[in-house]
């Protein structure tokens, strides 16, 4: 009886302590996707935040970027635009 008593008490003291580190690092998670996230720029460059209302690409090069937009006009979703973009860039 004593044992058990024992486990539980180290069992009920583990839970407590990762329950109390995960509230931790809640709190010091961002609140959600429509928070602006800091980095450091090496360059030192202002950037503007862009929004879209349909869609937007962005890649290295023109011609994949008119072929993810032509991807994702067709109906295609992000993912599909990130493969043709792999394949025109590669192909």
């Amino acid at each position: 009886m004593k044992r058990l008593k024992k486990i539980l008490k180290i069992t009920s003291i583990s839970l407590f302590s990762i329950v109390l580190l995960l509230v931790i690092v809640y709190l010091f998670l961002p609140k959600g996707p429509r928070d602006p996230m800091e980095f450091d720029d090496p360059y030192q460059v202002s950037r503007d935040a862009v929004e879209s209302s349909n869609f937007m690409a962005s890649t290295g090069t023109p011609w994949a970027t008119e072929a993810a937009i032509e991807m994702m006009e067709k109906g295609g979703n992000a993912f599909d635009a990130a493969a043709v973009v792999n394949l025109k860039c590669y192909v």
